[in-house]
C-alpha cells in the first residue's frame, strides 16, 4: 500500500485533509456513474471498506449522502454530499468486517422543480443483507455490482443528481 500526502493530493484537486489516506491494495475499477448531469463532482477513492452510509432523504429523492470508511483499525468520515434537508439522515451499517457493500442500486429522474435529473432512490446491498430504500422508488433503475468485488465508493453532485462507485476485489485475508 502507498501513502499519498497532502501535497499529492491538493495537486490532484481533492481537499487538504491532515489524515493519512491509503489506496486500495488491489486497483478500484471506477463504474461509470449514473443519474443526471448536474451539480459538483467529488470522488472519495482515496478510502475503502465502507462502515457507515448516511442518506438525507429531501421531498423530491436524495438529498445528501455521506460515508464512514474503515482505514487500518481508524475510522474515518468522508465529506459529506449534496445538502442536508431538516428530515435528517437515516444510515445503514455493514457489520465490518464480515459484512461488506457488494452492490449498489436505486432510481433517479426528472422531478418537478429540479432543471437536472436527480437521484430518487438509492439502497445498498451487502455479503448478508440489503438496506432499506432511502428516497422513493420511481425513475431509471440502476445497479452497480460485480462478481467477487466489494463495493467502496461513491460519487454524486449538488442535490445528488448522480452516482457512482469504485469497485475493488475481495480480499481473502
Amino acid at each position: 500500500m502507498s501513502l499519498v500526502d497532502d501535497n499529492e493530493a491538493n495537486c490532484r484537486g481533492r481537499k487538504r485533509r491532515d489524515k493519512v489516506r491509503k489506496r486500495a491494495p488491489f486497483p478500484a475499477k471506477k463504474l461509470e456513474a449514473k443519474g443526471g448531469d448536474h451539480g459538483a463532482a467529488w470522488d472519495d477513492i482515496f478510502y475503502e471498506d465502507v462502515r457507515k452510509i448516511y442518506v438525507g432523504q429531501g421531498d423530491s429523492g436524495v438529498s445528501f449522502i455521506k460515508f464512514e470508511y474503515n482505514i487500518g483499525k481508524k475510522l474515518i468520515a468522508g465529506d459529506g454530499h449534496g445538502k442536508m434537508s431538516l428530515l435528517g439522515t437515516e444510515e445503514f451499517e455493514p457489520n465490518f468486517p464480515n459484512e461488506y457493500i457488494i452492490s449498489v442500486e436505486g432510481c433517479y429522474g426528472n422531478v418537478f422543480g429540479f432543471e437536472a435529473e436527480v437521484v430518487t432512490m438509492v439502497k445498498s446491498k451487502t455479503n448478508k443483507r440489503t438496506s432499506p430504500p432511502f428516497g422513493m422508488d420511481g425513475g431509471t433503475p440502476f445497479v452497480f455490482e460485480m462478481k467477487d468485488h466489494k463495493i467502496g465508493h461513491g460519487k454524486a453532485g449538488d442535490y445528488v443528481h448522480q452516482v457512482g462507485v469504485h469497485v475493488s476485489p475481495i480480499s481473502k485475508s
